[in-house]
C-alpha cells in the first residue's frame, strides 16, 4: 500500500447515506486526510491502493454490512483501527465484535464530536503502534527465524530447500500487493512445512494434516499468530459462495494464504517444466482454487522468477567448496561423496548455510566440483580477475 503523501493520518469513512458521510468528513478533516467511500465494494478498492490509520463504517449498509466489511479489512490492512459505527439498537453485536477483538472500537448515533474525534485519535495512535512493533518484527524476529530455516534447510534439505523457492514467488507476491504484513508471507512460506518436523519418518499424511501441525506450532508463539494463520488456509480453495447471510466467502482466508497457494502451484508446475504461458493460463483457470487477485498480481511481477532458470544458467559457474560465496545460487544438488544430500539445486547460499556446510564438511567429504550461478556482481568480480 503506497505510503502517505502528508504527514497527516489517513482516516476512511464509509456509509451509504451522503449526508452522514459530509458531517464526520468536516468533523475529522482539521486533523486528518479523510477519504470517503459510498459501500463496501468501494471501500475494499480503496484499502488495496491506500494506507489507512482508522476506518468507520456503518454497521446497517445496503448489501454488505460494516461489521463484514471491518473483517475482510483485518486482512487488507492488520495495522488499521477499525470502528463500527452503529445505532442505540445495535450495541450488543458491536460490544461482541469489540470483545472478541475484531473491532477496535464502535461509536453509536448521534455522534457525540468530542468523543468521536477523540475514538479516531485513539485509533491512529493505536496502528501506528502496530506498525511500529510491526517493523521491528520484521527487523529483528525475521533474520533469527531465517536461521531456524536455514538450519532445517540441511536436516531436510528436499523439503526445506523447495519452501525456499516458494517462500521467494511468496514475498514477491506480498512486495507487488503492497501487503503490511509482507515478512508474515514470506516467514509462512518458508516454514509451510514445518508440521512435518512432528511425524515420524516415513510418514506421509494428508497436506492439510501438516498444514494444522504447523499452525499448532507457532500459534502459540507471542507474535506469530499472523504466520500460523497463514499456514493454517494455505491449502484452501478460493471460496466464491455465501455464508448463511448472504455475504461473499471469497476472502474467508488471509491474504497470505491465497498469496502461498498461488505462489505453491507456480512453484510445482514450474518444476514440472511448464512455461510461463502455461502456468498462468492453468492459474486463471482455477477460479474456485485461486485467488484471481493474487493470480494477476503473479502475472505481473513474477515472469522473471519464473525464468530465472534460464538466465542463472548464463552465469554458470564450477568452483570448489572453499569458494562457495553467499549469493551463490546451486544449479546441482550438493551432496556428500556417499550420496547425501545437503542442499536442493535452486537453493540460494546464505551465511548460516555456508557456515553450516563448511562445518559438516570436517565430518563428511563433499561431493565437489560445485555447479553454481553468480549474481551479476561477482560474475563481473570473476571475470576481471580471471576466477
Amino acid at each position: 500500500m503506497q505510503a502517505c503523501a502528508t504527514k497527516r493520518p489517513y482516516v476512511l469513512i464509509v456509509d451509504d447515506e451522503p449526508d452522514v458521510l459530509l458531517a464526520l468528513k468536516l468533523r475529522l478533516q482539521a486533523a486528518y486526510v479523510v477519504v470517503t467511500a459510498r459501500d463496501a465494494e468501494e471501500a475494499l478498492e480503496r484499502a488495496r491502493t491506500e494506507h489507512f490509520h482508522v476506518v468507520l463504517a456503518d454497521m446497517n449498509m445496503p448489501g454488505m454490512g460494516g461489521t463484514r466489511l471491518l473483517e475482510l479489512m483485518r486482512t487488507e490492512m492488520p495495522d488499521c483501527s477499525r470502528i463500527l459505527i452503529t445505532a442505540s439498537g445495535d450495541l450488543r453485536q458491536a460490544v461482541d465484535a469489540v470483545n472478541r477483538g475484531d473491532l477496535f472500537r464502535f461509536v453509536s448515533k448521534p455522534y457525540d464530536a468530542n468523543e468521536l474525534r477523540e475514538t479516531v485519535e485513539e485509533g491512529v495512535e493505536a496502528s501506528k503502534r502496530r506498525t511500529t512493533e510491526r517493523e521491528l518484527l520484521s527487523g529483528t524476529l525475521e533474520p533469527a527465524l531465517q536461521v531456524l530455516v536455514d538450519l532445517l534447510s540441511i536436516q531436510r534439505p528436499a523439503d526445506f530447500g523447495r519452501a525456499a523457492a516458494i517462500a521467494d514467488k511468496a514475498r514477491a507476491l506480498a512486495k507487488e500487493l503492497k501487503l503490511d504484513n509482507a515478512w508474515e508471507v514470506g516467514m509462512a512460506a518458508s516454514l509451510h512445512c514445518i508440521g512435518s518436523l512432528c511425524l515420524p519418518e516415513g510418514v506421509d499424511p494428508p497436506e492439510q494434516e501438516i498444514a494444522r501441525l504447523g499452525y499448532e506450532l507457532l500459534n502459540p508463539i507471542p507474535r506469530l499468530d499472523g504466520v500460523a494463520r497463514i499456514l493454517l488456509h494455505q491449502h484452501r480453495e478460493f471460496d466464491t459462495s455465501q455464508d448463511e447471510l448472504g455475504q461473499p466467502l471469497e476472502e474467508a482466508a488471509p491474504i497470505g494464504a491465497r498469496i502461498l497457494r498461488v505462489a505453491s502451484a507456480i512453484n510445482q508446475m514450474s518444476n514440472e517444466g511448464m512455461g510461463a504461458s502455461d502456468i498462468f493460463r492453468t492459474l486463471s483457470a482455477g477460479k474456485k482454487q485461486y485467488d484471481p487477485r493474487v493470480v494477476e498480481a503473479a502475472q505481473r511481477c513474477l515472469r522473471p522468477l519464473i525464468a530465472r532458470s534460464g538466465t542463472l544458467a548464463q552465469t554458470r559457474r564450477i568452483i570448489t567448496l572453499s569458494q562457495l560465496l553467499p549469493g551463490h545460487v546451486l544449479l546441482e544438488d550438493l551432496r556428500t561423496t556417499d550420496g547425501t544430500l545437503l542442499m536442493a539445486s535452486g537453493r540460494l547460499v546464505s551465511q548460516t548455510l555456508l557456515e553450516t556446510i563448511r562445518q559438516y564438511s570436517h565430518l563428511k567429504k563433499i561431493h565437489e566440483p560445485l555447479i553454481i550461478a553468480t549474481p551479476d556482481e561477482e560474475l563481473a568480480r570473476a571475470e576481471s580477475t580471471g576466477e
